[in-house]
C-alpha cells in the first residue's frame, strides 16, 4: 500500500521530468522517508521525494501580460508570499508549533494521517458554518432568534481549537511562503475570534445588537481569513493526502 504522504509547494517554477530531482520551486511530495525541499524537518515516514502534477500554464500563444490582467487580489496575495518581514515572527514561533502540533503522533493525528485526508478544511466547517447562521438570524430573525443566535456564536468558539490545532499542524509541514500567508491567516482567525467572543458576551447580558454587530465585524474579518485558507489548500496544496488522490 502507498505511504500517505504530503503535497506542497516549494516556490514557483516548472515541474521537472520524470526521474529527475525536484529543485528549488516544484511541487513535491513527501514519501515515506523524505521531506519536501524548503520544508519543516518532520518527515511523515519513509521514503522518496517526487515531483507532483505539473500545474497548468496558459497556451503557447498567449500574449497578454500576466501583470497587466492579474487580478488585484492575486497581486495582493503574490506579495504577501514575497514578504520577508514575517518571516521573524515564523522563525520565532516555528520551534513551539513543531512541538506543540507537528511532531509525532500528535502530529499525524492532527494532520489527518489516520483518516487519509486533512482534518482542518472538515473542521473549519464546524466554525464559520454556525457563526455565519448566527447572523442570518440576527438579519431576519430579530429578537425572537437573539437565544438561538447566541448558542451558533458558542458552538462556533467551542469548534475553534481543534480546528486551529489541525490547522497549526498544517502550518508545520510548509515552506517559507506558505508559512508567511498561514501566519496572515492565523492572525485575522484571531481577530475574528475575538469579535465573535465579544458578539457571545454581549447576547449573554442581553445587547443583542452589540452582539450582532460584532458577529459581522468577525464575518468580514473571518472571510479574509477563510480566502486565504482558500488559496494555501487550492493554489498552494497545502493540506495532507493520501497519494491515492494524486493518480490520475
Amino acid at each position: 500500500m502507498a505511504p500517505f504522504a504530503y503535497s506542497g509547494t516549494v516556490g514557483t517554477s516548472e515541474a521537472k521530468g520524470a526521474g529527475s530531482s525536484p529543485a528549488k520551486g516544484d511541487r513535491v511530495e513527501r514519501g515515506e522517508g523524505g521531506h519536501p525541499y524548503g520544508c519543516a524537518a518532520t518527515p511523515f515516514g519513509r521514503g522518496t521525494v517526487r515531483a507532483a502534477r505539473p500545474r497548468r500554464t496558459p497556451g503557447e500563444g498567449a500574449a497578454m501580460s500576466l501583470t497587466e490582467h492579474t487580478p488585484a487580489i492575486v497581486r495582493w496575495t503574490r506579495r504577501l508570499e514575497e514578504t520577508t518581514g514575517l518571516d521573524g515572527v515564523v522563525d520565532a514561533i516555528d520551534p513551539s508549533i513543531q512541538v506543540a502540533f507537528g511532531n509525532g503522533a500528535r502530529g499525524e493525528l492532527l494532520r489527518g494521517e489516520w483518516l487519509g485526508h486533512a482534518l482542518h478544511p472538515i473542521l473549519t466547517d464546524l466554525v464559520v458554518g454556525p457563526w455565519v447562521s448566527a447572523s442570518v438570524l440576527d438579519l431576519v430573525g430579530g429578537r425572537e432568534s437573539s437565544s438561538a443566535a447566541k448558542t451558533l456564536v458558542g458552538v462556533g468558539l467551542l469548534a475553534v481549537g481543534p480546528t486551529a490545532w489541525t490547522g497549526w499542524a498544517e502550518w508545520s509541514q510548509t515552506g517559507r511562503r506558505d508559512k508567511r500567508v498561514g501566519l496572515v491567516h492565523a492572525a485575522t482567525n484571531a481577530v475574528a475570534i475575538g469579535a465573535y467572543t465579544g458578539s457571545w458576551l454581549a447576547r449573554r447580558s442581553g445587547r443583542h445588537s452589540t452582539g450582532a454587530r460584532l458577529a459581522l465585524v468577525g464575518a468580514t474579518v473571518s472571510g479574509v481569513g477563510a480566502y486565504l485558507g482558500g488559496h494555501l489548500a487550492s493554489a498552494r496544496d497545502v493540506a495532507s493526502n493520501h497519494p491515492a488522490f494524486d493518480e490520475s
